[in-house]
């Protein structure tokens, strides 16, 4: 059993004991030289400075060495922590590899059940255009049909969608720290929207976009509750049927905004000079 210390320190401390062993073996030349009228006063006090200077290293290299060593438990407290070390399975990535087979399996089946489901969305559509339906136009008691060319199909406003971005809701349910464009699984309801909801219809009151004053916009003809309702909280149309959510932060920041606008405009207007 032994131990064997091969570091930065003890390298060094090598090192210098040899460049002192070097200077200290040449001490005898140089004296013979200096008998011999051979070496100046300043020549041998400089080589003795360069040796005394090199034992003062070897010194303090061997002290720290040697500080390096003395911190160093027992060789058998050493052996034990290294034998342990090696057969802790704590610290085996084993447990992980499982874990990310678990994630990667559980990923494929997502996206299986996403393939399954668009296929089936799909399915409907081709049903749908073999029963006569066409991209919009058709109402039958009462219940309008539309189906787009992106697969989207709409009847009574109760939308069905294909998913797309299917990564996003992978992402989005991993923890946050975790990638970009992220989804949150909430979402996938806005692909499946054939709960019943109260239709909101309104009717426009000042020209925007291209819809006309006294033209009726309503979910029934494919138009989101909150783009409607945009509309009335901008002063842009009324209701005539439904109701009207609440603005949320966005909207009544804007709204705020163009409040504050309109007020400015007027206190300019109402100081200005006949």
């Amino acid at each position: 059993m032994s131990i064997e210390l091969n570091t930065e320190a003890s390298q060094r401390a090598t090192e210098l004991q040899a460049r002192l062993r070097e200077l200290t073996d040449r001490k005898e030349e140089y004296e013979l030289l200096a008998l011999e009228g051979h070496l100046s006063p300043e020549a041998v006090t400089q080589l003795e400075g360069e040796r005394r200077f090199a034992e003062m290293r070897a010194e303090a290299a061997a002290r720290a060495a040697e500080q390096e060593r003395e911190a160093l438990a027992s060789n058998e407290r050493l052996t034990k922590a290294f034998n342990d070390f090696l057969s802790d399975d704590t610290i085996s990535v084993a447990a992980m590899r499982d874990a990310l087979t678990a994630i990667s399996d559980a990923v494929a089946a997502f996206k299986e059940q996403a393939r399954t489901r668009d296929e089936a969305v799909k399915a409907w559509s081709r049903k749908l255009r073999a029963l006569g339906v066409p991209t919009e136009g058709l109402t039958v008691d009462n219940l309008e049909a539309t189906i787009t060319s992106n697969g989207q199909i709409t009847i009574d406003g109760r939308t069905v969608s294909p998913v797309s971005g299917v990564n996003a809701y992978i992402l989005g349910a991993l923890p946050p720290a975790i990638g970009t464009n992220r989804a949150n699984a909430d979402s996938l309801n806005l692909h499946d929207r054939r709960q019943r909801v109260d239709h909101l219809e309104v009717r426009v009151i000042k020209e925007v976009g291209g819809k006309r004053i006294g033209d009726v916009l309503s979910t029934r003809k494919g138009m989101s509750t909150r783009q409607l309702a945009r509309m009335v909280h901008s002063g842009l149309a009324e209701v005539t049927a439904g109701d009207v959510p609440e603005p949320d932060l966005t909207e009544r920041h804007f709204i705020a905004s163009r409040n504050a606008e309109h007020e400015r405009r007027a206190a300019v207007a109402a100081t200005r000079m006949p």
